[in-house]
């Protein structure tokens, strides 16, 4: 299916987006679902007693990981 690049663009929609088509008492409606990085839910859930600093805290696994396999 091809979308005029105007409606492409005002809706937002990306290469790997996926368009759900639902029925209406009407006809049809188009649903947009963006994909989502795993990194964009990074601190959506409070766990107590995390790392503020996530950039530190990967940096120290990497280097636990690192030692671990020398």
């Amino acid at each position: 299916m091809t979308l005029p690049v105007a409606l492409r663009r005002r809706l937002a929609i990306e290469a790997g987006d996926d368009l759900v088509f639902e029925e209406t008492p009407d006809g049809v409606a188009l649903r947009v679902v963006h994909r989502r990085n795993l990194g964009d839910f990074l601190g959506a859930v409070p766990i107590k007693g995390a790392a503020a600093d996530h950039v530190a805290e990967r940096a120290a696994v990497a280097k636990k990981m690192a030692e671990r396999h020398r």
